[in-house]
């Protein structure tokens, strides 16, 4: 798609390409009515690649990445403008009312519920605007955490926002069980990447965070709740990339993946509920060749390692190019334990046995030359047919204030 080197911005006239169906389009193929409440990011410049193109029935939420909580209203470049929208039209209703996003959310998504027809069913995609930053929540989220070892701050109104996406997750499981669709439902709960160091959240142990491809930036969280699972209350370690929802989500409904193009991802269903050993043996985190060249070529390896990339394979993982300083950054109550990136700046190779070292502290990269180059190859395999960055120029014609005051389709 050409997004390696960074995600879509506000005024980038480009989105999600339209030559290959998206998940709501292949589940509405087999009968599935189909809703996105929360964030979409995934390109409005044009009609086309707004939600409800795209496959979705309905679409309640922001288009660009991020925004303000309550205004609902995004700054970017000095260019600001509202960004709450009603299928494909702006919802003003809510300017001035001070509604807590994720409140918002929650409220649209139990409206779905509540009118669904149970006979049809259902996918809906709840992707709330939590716990991005600017973090803000509720007063009384925040006050849980009063009397707790949490400082005041950010932390303190991270963990406020988490609590409040937590009783909100609850809310809409009653309403399911009421509307005896729970035992008939799979629900994922999912992160996209680790927290931000630099704004409230802490992936220690892990090394690193958001951002940057050490564990604590990559490594993500989740969960499968369903009464359909052969298995229950099990920790899976398989392999496992955001990719494998579409196969697997497509093949749960019934149906095919025909009209697709060549999938990178794998269905997962029987390593999940049945604990089988997953079809995937690697994983391509990201080929970044937008990104600086950094220090000197490795020798032996068609991979020019002055590239930011990464991969995961077996138990490995490499990484080549400026990663950016992966400090182990322990919390505050365990500030001691925090450890800095010792690394020389000119480095620009990794290897660690991420089975044994999910920590990344002992880099293998001098002890095992042969296999470092045998991943790299893959990596020189991967970016043969990888497609140019495409991140266009900012189009000054999406400015809100030409367009109503609201960021949306300007073309």
């Amino acid at each position: 798609m050409g997004f390696q080197h960074t995600n879509i911005k506000p005024m980038e006239p480009t989105g999600l390409p339209l030559d290959s169906p998206t998940l709501a389009e292949k589940l509405k193929e087999n009968g599935y009515t189909t809703h996105l409440i929360g964030k979409w990011h995934q390109g409005h410049y044009a009609q086309k690649y707004l939600p409800t193109n795209r496959g979705f029935d309905s679409f309640y939420g922001l288009l660009t990445g991020s925004g303000n909580h309550y205004t609902h209203r995004r700054c970017f470049l000095g260019y600001c403008g509202y960004d709450l929208w009603n299928n494909t039209t702006p919802d003003f209703s809510y300017k001035n009312k001070r509604i807590y996003s994720t409140h918002l959310f929650t409220k649209k998504a139990a409206q779905l519920i509540r009118k669904h027809n149970t006979k049809k069913p259902m996918f809906l995609l709840l992707s709330l605007q939590a716990v991005h930053t600017p973090l803000k929540v509720p007063l009384k989220y925040k006050e849980l955490y009063k009397n707790s070892w949490i400082p005041s701050g950010e932390r303190r109104r991270l963990a406020g926002m988490v609590s409040c996406i937590d009783e909100s997750i609850g809310y809409l499981i009653t309403l399911l069980k009421k509307k005896m669709m729970w035992k008939n439902t799979i629900f994922v709960f999912s992160t996209d990447n680790g927290g931000s160091t630099i704004k409230g959240s802490s992936n220690w142990p892990l090394r690193g965070g958001k951002g940057r491809y050490w564990e604590g930036g990559i490594r993500g969280v989740g969960f499968v709740y369903s009464k359909l699972l052969k298995r229950n209350r099990i920790i899976s370690r398989q392999l496992i990339h955001i990719s494998d929802w579409f196969p697997t989500f497509v093949r749960l409904a019934g149906g095919s993946l025909n009209g697709t193009k060549d999938l990178a991802g794998y269905d997962q269903w029987k390593s999940i509920s049945y604990g089988t050993q997953t079809k995937r043996k690697e994983i391509l985190f990201n080929i970044d060749s937008c990104h600086y060249p950094h220090g000197d070529k490795l020798s032996g390896t068609k991979f020019d390692t002055r590239i930011k990339a990464s991969i995961r394979f077996g138990a490995w993982k490499v990484m080549t190019g400026k990663q950016g300083r992966g400090h182990w950054l322990a919390p505050h109550y365990m500030k001691d334990l925090t450890m800095q990136d010792r690394d020389p700046p000119e480095k620009n190779v990794w290897m660690f046995n991420i089975a044994r070292d999910p920590l990344e502290r002992k880099d293998l990269s001098d002890a095992y030359p042969q296999k470092l180059r045998m991943i790299l190859d893959r990596l020189a395999f991967y970016n043969k047919t990888a497609v140019p960055c495409h991140n266009p120029y900012m189009d000054l014609r999406a400015d809100p204030f030409a367009n109503n005051g609201v960021w949306g389709p300007w073309m």
